[in-house]
């Protein structure tokens, strides 16, 4: 897919003859639209839920070769279980966000505001006004996925068991929980061969996603 190269502005999006309106997204209502479009089937949520699967099962591989005496017991593996299913993947949410919030500063966006809605346990990162077009976007979303899956991938391979174990769990949870950012990502994939555009606006906690007539 290819963009035009010219910087399009919210002046621009809102010209009708120009762009549509695809959908709005309200940042404290973003759960429906999350698993609306985790269920549409493209190439996003094909990826999204295949990885998951390799995540899966590098887990049972990892925890099936290291369950030999001297590694298990019902406490280290309880303990394991607590680490990598809650106590990283707790650690991991200022990093994660924090690596949105540096790919939309490398974009060039400024006014950029952290965000959680500690009832559905969601955590969001905003830049008002700021327009992504598709590749821009697929950077944001996707940087904290692919730099935090690398980095839990090689700590479960490096370390000695049973702490590997807590790496490889925390891999398959932390990846699971990626699903907002592949659901935004959705969206797009569901207009292949179109520019489409998005931005948020602080002040009514909404996101736009536009598509170029």
């Amino acid at each position: 897919m290819k963009t035009s190269g010219i910087k399009i502005h919210i002046s621009d999006l809102e010209d009708e003859s120009r762009f549509r309106l695809i959908t709005t997204v309200r940042h404290d209502d973003v759960v429906p639209f999350v698993f609306r479009y985790i269920w549409k089937r493209n190439r996003v949520t094909n990826l999204y839920f295949g990885i998951n699967i390799i995540f899966l099962i590098y887990l049972l591989r990892i925890i099936t070769y290291q369950m030999i005496p001297g590694y298990w017991s019902a406490g280290t593996t309880l303990w394991q279980l607590f680490l990598g299913f809650i106590v990283y993947p707790v650690l991991l949410i200022p990093v994660h966000e924090g690596i949105h919030g540096l790919v939309y500063f490398l974009e060039g966006a400024r006014k950029i505001k952290f965000g959680a809605d500690l009832k559905h346990y969601l955590f969001y990162v905003t830049a008002d006004h700021f327009v992504l077009d598709r590749n821009s976007f697929y950077r944001l979303a996707f940087t904290p996925f692919i730099i935090l899956s690398i980095a839990l991938a090689t700590g479960s391979l490096y370390l000695p068991a049973p702490y590997s174990w807590g790496f490889s769990l925390c891999l398959l949870a932390h990846g699971t929980m990626c699903i907002g950012d592949f659901a935004l990502a959705s969206l797009f994939a569901e207009f292949p061969g179109k520019e489409i555009y998005t931005y948020d606006q602080a002040s009514e906690k909404t996101s736009f996603f536009y598509e170029k007539i």
